[in-house]
């Protein structure tokens, strides 16, 4: 009967000891908890302001290589025009005509450039569209670790004190 008086003691501490852990591990858990959270909600910010300012740059890149393919075309146009002339053979008329092309060349090279911009910037907002559809999901588990701290008895206090 003496050994059971010796060990009740050393129980007693284990068991407190280990209840004291888990509500440790519950603060340090709410708390990794708050600043994941406060984390992502602030990366899902940033990128619904990256997709907002691409989904507003695509119609301008789009309009200015639709300018630019027209302006291509009327100088692809004036640069065969007077090529045509330049056959009479006057030096002066082959170099206009050079210059002409030249123009021409860099014209369809802006409106090249112009439709890649305009593509890449698509294939951005996909990318943004899927990396915020991420962000959401992991929000949401975040939400759920949180409801399921705040409806634990033994973390009630330390999930109150997170909010």
């Amino acid at each position: 009967m003496k050994n059971i008086y010796l060990i009740l003691p050393f129980m007693a501490f284990f068991i407190t000891t280990s209840f004291a852990r888990d509500r440790m591990d519950s603060n340090t858990d709410t708390i990794k908890l708050g600043k994941e959270y406060r984390k992502v909600s602030a990366d899902i910010a940033s990128l619904r302001n990256k997709l907002e300012d691409a989904k507003n740059k695509i119609p301008l890149l789009e309009a200015k290589a639709q300018q630019a393919e027209a302006k291509s075309k009327v100088t692809l146009e004036e640069s065969s025009n007077q090529a045509s002339k330049a056959t009479s053979g006057k030096l002066k008329q082959a170099k206009k005509a050079e210059k002409l092309a030249n123009k021409a060349k860099d014209a369809t090279e802006d409106a090249k450039d112009n439709r890649e911009e305009a593509d890449d910037l698509k294939d951005k907002v996909e990318r943004l569209t899927k990396d915020l559809d991420k962000k959401y999901k992991r929000l949401q588990e975040l939400e759920e670790q949180k409801a399921s701290l705040k409806n634990d008895p033994s973390t009630s206090t330390s999930a109150a004190s997170t909010n």
